[in-house]
């Protein structure tokens, strides 16, 4: 009977160790079920027993393991969601990205020789203009003093306020008066004046044909002769 009552008691303990381990069993199935979950979610893996498979080890301690996965988690927070045509997305743009550079570097470099083309321009015009301005000056004076018989003139280039730009001024000064500019000249001397430089003009640069309306009008008879002198050496 003793050894009877010594089974039951053990046996009754057995049964209770039994539960016990039962329900830790069933707590380390729910705790296993948990972290395959969180594999799952966290890691994006169909097979947690990848892990397993892996023979990657750990470099770090526990802790430190789970303060970097908090981190990480919390800047896959910040970024957001990602949508599955994320990388087809990344893609294109990548690709336009790659064309819009491309067209944007033509476009800069079509600028580039565009100013290198003006820079060439406007230094063969201004080469030019001083050339011309040379030769019409000289052929100028020429004609000032033969149609004036006498006295001088001389074309001069004045700038702006801002001192931009190149203008052209008269200074004459006919035979017995002082050098003075054009405006302070009389009616007729302007007039004798603007045909010496329309005629400076036609030597340095001829045309087929010239058409002058009543331009001797402010001229008196002797400088009208002398005009038509003029006008019959530049027609030979």
């Amino acid at each position: 009977q003793e050894q009877i009552e010594l089974g039951r008691r053990q046996l009754l303990e057995a049964e209770r160790a039994k539960g016990s381990a039962e329900l830790g069993l069933e707590r380390a199935r729910g705790d296993l079920a948990t972290l395959r979950q969180r594999i799952v979610d966290d890691l994006d893996l169909d097979d947690p027993e990848e892990l397993l498979m892996s023979e990657a080890t750990l470099p770090i301690e526990r802790d430190e393991a789970e303060r970097e996965i908090s981190r990480l988690k919390e800047r896959l927070r910040r970024v957001g969601f990602i949508g599955e045509e994320a990388v087809e997305e990344f893609e294109r743009e990548t690709e336009r990205y790659g064309f819009l550079r491309e067209q944007l570097d033509d476009v800069e470099g079509a600028s580039e020789s565009l100013r290198e083309l003006i820079g060439d321009l406007r230094r063969t015009m201004q080469q030019r203009f001083d050339e011309t301005f040379e030769q019409v000056a000289e052929a100028f004076s020429d004609a000032f003093t033969t149609l004036f018989g006498g006295g001088t003139a001389r074309l001069v280039l004045v700038s702006d306020e801002n001192g931009h730009g190149q203008g052209v001024d008269i200074v004459a000064q006919p035979p017995g008066k002082r050098l003075q500019t054009l405006a302070l000249l009389s009616g007729g001397e302007r007039a004798l004046t603007a045909a010496a430089l329309l005629f400076a003009i036609l030597t340095v640069n001829p045309t087929p044909f010239v058409l002058l309306d009543e331009v001797d009008a402010a001229l008196d008879e002797a400088n009208v002769v002398l005009f038509r002198q003029k006008l019959q050496e530049l027609a030979k």
